[in-house]
């Protein structure tokens, strides 16, 4: 059965807010643009204030690309060994025979100099020369690599190392 009207009202059904009495709570519209505002900024913020741990891996492909692209550099008919090598400090890369010689320093692809300054990249790496012939075989100072190359990189308090095969030069 059906409520009369003053039922209705006592029950709270088809009640009316009165003129000048206050209805408290938010629209569904200001709900989602508060969480869209939340978004953005944590989307902005978060990145900034958190280390995802990418400084290594980063660095240890950079140092690998710049290998491959010296081997690939003696690959192209030169004459001459295409090389890298690194000291404490800095790592190079160059062509022909004396990696020590300023004038033999090429510049690496995506570096400004001659010699990249370790420090600025937030990286370090076992003190290295490495040659490739025409042939793309890398060489140390004693000669034809009779076993894998390591080469150690640590950044962010972590290491990992790079290898270089034998007779191949491949750098996986």
């Amino acid at each position: 059965m059906g409520l009369n009207a003053a039922e209705a009202r006592r029950a709270g059904r088809g009640r009316k807010p009165r003129a000048g009495s206050c209805v408290s709570g938010f629209t569904l519209i200001e709900l989602i643009a508060v969480i869209i505002i939340m978004g953005v900024l944590a989307a902005v913020i978060v990145p900034r204030h958190m280390s995802l741990g990418s400084l290594l891996p980063a660095r240890v492909a950079e140092l690998r690309a710049h290998l491959r692209s010296m081997q690939l550099r003696a690959l192209k008919g030169s004459s001459s060994a295409w090389g890298m090598g690194a000291n404490a400090t800095h790592f190079w890369a160059f062509n022909g025979t004396n990696p020590n010689l300023d004038s033999a320093r090429v510049s690496l692809p995506g570096e400004s100099s001659t010699a990249v300054d370790m420090a600025a990249k937030q990286m370090t790496v076992t003190p290295f020369t490495i040659y490739f012939d025409r042939y793309g075989v890398p060489y140390d100072a004693s000669g034809a690599l009779a076993a894998p190359a390591s080469l150690t990189i640590q950044a962010d308090g972590q290491s990992q190392t790079l290898v270089i095969t034998p007779v191949t030069g491949y750098i996986p």
